[in-house]
């Protein structure tokens, strides 16, 4: 699991700490925080340039000389990457920039002809191990502006995922956002959408309603196929998801952001326009989007239109059915699925991806609604003209709430210290618990729908969530204070020792004898006299 620190700022205020600071802390009292990566480019003095001029210099083959246009001013600079051509846009490295590695950008004199900067590669601005070439910019760029201000800077922080197995909703960036802010004592800024409203129901059919708790869809029109937005692509590629389109990246970023798994369907691709969820037939095969042929079993669950399948479950989409550039109309999936038929279905085709790993931890039910209204803010940012149709939202599923009691005494005896209820009150209000503060030492606390999964189960849980902010490193070590006294002596057993120790000094070895017992002895319950053996005298 990947976490953005500029995902994060979304939603809580973590300004004054170090990325270094907040990994420790969430290693201590969230989960393991393996590694932490900066991405992008932040280096004083880089700006974009246009190169207006290339000539060549006398007496060199390998070099040219460039005229580059970087707005305040024209710069004369020798490059000798063989992908310049006239027009092109670049980044400047001006004379006096520190490149990553300690390499100053000084004016220099090459074959006699002076350079005042550098034409930049994507290595030399440490964006990548490795690149061929200088690096090229979108024709659209605007030149003389910091480079910093588009290529965006990032910090990645990889979270090991053993450490949240538990904690599905510690697989999106809001979930760990809930969790620094109450690191951070701050506010965390969550809006809870419901299903935007629809005139017309979408058909569809939910065959399998045990392994499909929820279904919500929407069929949308006024879909236009084109790149998402700069912030969209950057955040999804600093977490390792590679952008595709603004419909894929939109259900991709909802994804990581909220935890819930979404696809897309192309409504013109789909054999009567309706979706049904139900269990595959003996001897059908789904293309995959990865373009794999996958043999199904009758166990696996999947979408199918009116003729075939056109996606597993919770697991991948078809291909037959996917987005492309013609599509204008889209059949939005927000569902939640069986934990237990998606990791079956994951494990026997061999096929995990980023939707099982969520749903086979037992998503929350309540997330389906909330996924779909967010889908619709950031593909209106590409699509401001888009429709909502039709629309669907079966239940199969009862809302209950779960009430825990909980004993202050309790925590403050595992604990080992004095906890003022106040303390404890407030972090587990910051986690979105619901408290009830009554008289006394006990309190009655409801658990919000995305702990309620296979997370928070009795008493000990919350004590746990209350203990693991206070800090581990704060619990009391001391070692038991024990009364000890020494044993009586025993002449006898000293002068037993005393000589053994001197006939092993002569030279003498020591057996040690099955132990012999008298014959009345042997009558006890306890031993078999028939298997005794007699030693005469």
């Amino acid at each position: 699991m990947k976490l953005s620190l500029n995902w994060l700022t979304d939603f809580t205020d973590i300004s004054d700490i170090t990325p270094e600071k907040l990994a420790e802390l969430l290693t201590e009292r969230v989960a393991e925080v393996e590694h932490i990566t900066k991405t992008g480019c932040d280096i004083e003095k880089v700006v974009t340039g246009k190169i207006e001029k290339i000539g060549s210099v006398e007496g060199a083959d390998k070099i040219q000389l460039t005229t580059v246009d970087i707005g305040s001013e024209k710069l004369q600079i020798i490059c000798g990457a063989k992908n310049i051509h006239e027009g092109a846009k670049v980044p400047i490295a001006l004379v006096g920039c520190e490149l990553p590695g300690g390499f100053t950008i000084e004016k220099r004199k090459i074959r006699g002809v002076e350079s005042n900067g550098m034409i930049c590669s994507e290595s030399e601005l440490g964006l990548a191990e490795k690149s061929e070439g200088i690096m090229l910019l979108s024709e659209d760029t605007q030149i003389g502006v910091k480079f910093s201000e588009i290529c965006s800077s990032d910090t990645v922080f990889e979270i090991d995922n053993h450490a949240i197995t538990h904690r599905p909703d510690l697989f999106s960036q809001i979930g760990f956002a809930r969790e620094i802010a109450v690191l951070q004592n701050a506010k965390c800024k969550i809006k809870n959408a419901e299903l935007p409203q629809y005139e017309k129901n979408l058909d569809v059919e939910v065959a399998e309603p045990k392994f499909c708790r929820r279904y919500c869809g929407l069929k949308i029109s006024g879909i236009k196929v084109q790149p998402s937005a700069k912030k969209i692509r950057d955040r999804l590629e600093a977490c390792g998801v590679r952008a595709i389109n603004n419909v894929v990246d939109a259900t991709n970023y909802v994804m990581l952001e909220l935890g819930q798994p979404m696809h897309a369907f192309d409504t013109k691709k789909l054999a009567g326009g309706w979706v049904i969820v139900r269990k595959a037939k003996a001897g059908e095969k789904l293309i995959t989007i990865d373009g794999e042929e996958r043999e199904l079993k009758e166990n696996m669950l999947v979408i199918a239109d009116a003729e075939k399948p056109v996606a597993l479950a919770g697991v991948m989409g078809g291909a037959s059915s996917e987005v492309d550039e013609a599509t204008t109309e889209i059949i939005l999936e927000s569902a939640n699925f069986g934990a237990v038929t998606v990791r079956q279905t994951s494990i026997a085709l061999g096929l995990r991806s980023e939707s099982s790993l969520r749903f086979e931890k037992h998503l929350d039910p309540e997330l389906p609604p909330q996924a779909i209204s967010r889908f619709l803010e950031i593909m209106r940012e590409t699509c401001p003209d888009l429709n909502i149709e039709a629309g669907a939202d079966v239940k199969n599923f009862e809302s209950e709430k779960r009430v825990i009691r909980f004993s202050l005494k309790r925590l403050e005896k595992k604990f080992g210290l004095p906890i003022e209820k106040q303390k404890a009150v407030g972090i587990l209000q910051a986690l979105e618990f619901k408290v009830d503060q009554e008289e006394g030492e006990e309190l009655s606390v409801e658990v919000p729908s995305f702990r309620a999964g296979r997370d928070i189960e009795q008493e000990d849980d919350l004590i746990e969530e209350v203990i693991r902010h206070l800090g581990y490193a704060d619990l009391p070590a001391e070692f038991p204070s024990v009364q000890m006294e020494a044993p009586e002596r025993n002449s006898d057993r000293e002068l037993a020792d005393e000589l053994r120790d001197m006939m092993v000094g002569f030279g003498f070895h020591e057996t040690a004898t099955l132990a012999m017992v008298s014959k009345d002895l042997l009558q006890t319950p306890a031993t078999t006299p028939a298997t005794a053996i007699e030693v005469s005298p």
